[in-house]
């Protein structure tokens, strides 16, 4: 895509193979501008996640004030529920791939599922992307199909202890559907 115009960013947003519009829309525009330099991809992540930490932080600002905090401790109490949330989910801003778990966080578990499916489709042994899938299909009720991407997760990554967890986790979570009926 060397040019960039209205019709471009719809193509990218509803002829793609999968409808993600925001996520296309946002990837064409990294391309065009970067091409495949990370840098690019990292910043719009990170551009996103502070997003999503000025909503917390309003979002914070109007619980507290539904509370009948005032003042100063409206203010900080709010700041304070904004950092927390950046910074505690960084890890998952840096990585370029990480853009679906950003969606999925604002409630578009459907979507991240696509763009993990095509990660996945692109590179078929990304222990992290398989990982990722299954907690968003957990999500979205589908154990069986989560615990196949923990156990690539795991067979790609022996010592991936999240995966290994998500793994243990799924299988039970089958054997109490299952009413304990044989599942391994």
């Amino acid at each position: 895509m060397e040019r960039l115009g209205a019709s471009q960013l719809g193509r990218a947003a509803l002829e793609s193979p999968r409808t993600r519009p925001v996520a296309y829309v946002t990837f064409a525009l990294n391309y065009r501008f970067g091409h495949y330099d990370v840098v690019g991809y990292r910043a719009v992540n990170l551009l996103l996640h502070a997003l999503n930490g000025v909503l917390v932080y309003l979002l914070a600002r109007a619980l507290l004030g539904l509370r009948g905090v005032t003042g100063v401790r409206l203010g900080l109490g709010a700041l304070f529920a904004a950092l927390l949330f950046t910074a505690h989910p960084l890890q998952a801003v840096t990585y370029i791939v990480q853009r679906m778990t950003i969606l999925c966080r604002l409630g578009r578990p459907k979507e991240a599922r696509r763009q993990y499916g095509e990660a996945l489709r692109l590179e078929p042994d990304y222990a992290k992307a398989h990982n990722n899938l299954g907690v968003t299909l957990i999500r979205l009720g589908d154990v069986a199909g989560a615990l196949h991407h923990f156990a690539e997760a795991v067979r790609i990554d022996p010592n991936y202890g999240n995966a290994r967890a998500s793994l243990m986790r799924a299988r039970e979570m089958l054997r109490a559907e299952a009413g304990v009926r044989g599942v391994k």
